[in-house]
This record gives structure tokens, C-alpha cells and sequence, in this order.
């Protein structure tokens, strides 16, 4: 009969712990704002994806509170790079533009929300939702 070693029981338990891992679904639902921002271009970025993990976004929303703007754009920034998936030109004042999707991003890739306007709001909100897995 084979003996099972401590150390075969120590990488089996790791072994189930990282497939565990990789099949839970973590919930993403993210909520910046910037209370009086200055000039006529803001970005809100929310935080990049980390080591070892994916991130599915299935939506994202800006909001110009208090002030109508000339655009929202909503995307991912790669490398520096931001990839715009929904531009709204000349959104409406306290009206969600909201991408709804699937976007999913790897290490370092972040959403980025950005607000262009010539008169300043008073109030930008952005918001993010989906969920991350570990690979």
C-alpha cells in the first residue's frame, strides 16, 4: 500500500486551494466622486487590476452632477493608453451615461472615467461594477 507524505498532503491542499481561488467570483462595486474639481477636463480613475488577477466590468457610469458637460468618455487605460468604449457628447446635467458590457482587464489595466466640460459642476461621480478572479 503507497504512504501519503506530508508533503504530498501540503501540495494537495495548495493544489485545491488555487482552483478554489480561480473559480470564486469576487464582487466588484466601486464608488468614486470629486467634490468641486478645477479646470474643464477630470479623469476618475478607479484602481489598476492586481497581480494575479482578471477583472470582468459589466458597468460603468459618470455622472456630472450639478453642471451639463460637453463629454463623458468611459474606457480602459492600457499602458498609459485609454481605450474610450462610450462617448456621450454633451451629457445632460444629474443623467447617468453608463456603458453596459463586458470589458474584462488584466494586470495593471484600470477604468477610467473622464469628464470635459466648460462650465464646471460642483460634483462628478463615477461608478464601477463587476467582479475579479484570481488566474
Amino acid at each position: 500500500m503507497a504512504e501519503i507524505t506530508t508533503e504530498l498532503l501540503a501540495q494537495l491542499s495548495e493544489a485545491t486551494l488555487k482552483v478554489i481561488k480561480s473559480y470564486t467570483l469576487y464582487p466588484v462595486n466601486e464608488f468614486e466622486y470629486k467634490i468641486t474639481p478645477t479646470g474643464t477636463e477630470w479623469n476618475i480613475d478607479f484602481d489598476a487590476v492586481g497581480t494575479g488577477k482578471l477583472m470582468v466590468i459589466t458597468s460603468i457610469a459618470g455622472i456630472p452632477v450639478t453642471a451639463a458637460g460637453d463629454a463623458i468618455k468611459i474606457g480602459v487605460v492600457n499602458g498609459g493608453t485609454p481605450y474610450w468604449h462610450k462617448v456621450d457628447q454633451a451629457p445632460a446635467a444629474d443623467t447617468s451615461t453608463v456603458f453596459s458590457g463586458q470589458l474584462i482587464l488584466a494586470e495593471g489595466e484600470f477604468i477610467r472615467v473622464r469628464f470635459e466640460y466648460t462650465s464646471a459642476p460642483d460634483s462628478l461621480e463615477a461608478y464601477v461594477n463587476g467582479y475579479w478572479i484570481y488566474v
